[in-house]
């Protein structure tokens, strides 16, 4: 099973990662994999999700996090932890793409008081993605609903070395503060096919009320 596991995870991002940059990538865990991950960003941020397989393709999650961490100043934690949870309805193989079915109730970037974060989560998500094998590109699109129905795609570049440049593009359409739309690119490197780390550059177009900023993602994966 553990050589089954690794086989599968040097086909690309789509088996090395939960998650591009904000999008989720659509995967869920096999059966007693595990996930740990850790996003640093803006002042002093950081969100840290841990998840498990709990069959082959059911996986379940959480997420805790908080600004100000580092530096001066007081830290401000998120009112609560967040939940998510995934479910595989079809694996990529031949001209079948990844299907999944997902709840992600984890939101970006400042918490206001009222527990609204200044980028919604994703909340329930349909996300299909393929990947185009004469150029080694994973396509993504996906339709979410958080408060009203909203979408967002993702292109993934793979590169040799295990390096892949990621664009990523939301919408926002449920969100009425927003007109138009979340656009993030990064660079990720997949270390020893467990290890992945990320910097990525988020909102591009400057359309969230914190100024345009660098994120660290940092991940790793395996069996029990």
């Amino acid at each position: 099973m553990k050589t089954l596991f690794l086989l599968l995870a040097v086909a690309g991002l789509a088996f090395g990662s939960l998650y591009h940059i904000d999008q989720p990538v659509p995967r869920s865990l096999a059966h007693a994999e595990y996930y740990v991950g850790a996003r640093l960003w803006g002042q002093g941020g950081a969100l840290v999700r841990v998840g498990v397989g709990l069959f082959d393709r059911l996986t379940l999650g959480a997420a805790y996090g908080g600004d100000r961490l580092f530096g001066a100043d007081e830290p401000v934690m998120h009112n609560r932890p967040e939940f998510f949870g995934r479910g595989a309805i079809l694996l990529e193989q031949g001209y079948f793409p990844d299907l999944v079915v997902g709840f992600e109730s984890q939101g970006y970037d400042v918490q206001a008081e009222d527990g609204r974060y200044d980028i919604l989560p994703k909340g329930g998500f349909l996300a299909l993605g393929k990947t185009v094998e004469p150029t080694r590109t994973y396509v993504q699109a996906a339709v979410n609903y958080w408060e009203r129905v909203n979408g967002f795609v993702v292109l993934s570049q793979y590169l040799p070395g295990g390096f892949d440049i990621v664009v990523e593009y939301d919408l926002s359409a449920n969100d009425s503060r927003r007109g138009y739309g979340y656009l993030n690119a990064g660079l990720a490197w997949t270390f020893n096919e467990q290890f992945r780390f990320g910097v990525s550059v988020r909102d591009v177009l400057g359309n969230g009320s914190s100024p345009v900023n660098r994120v660290l993602d940092i991940s790793f994966h395996d069996l029990f």
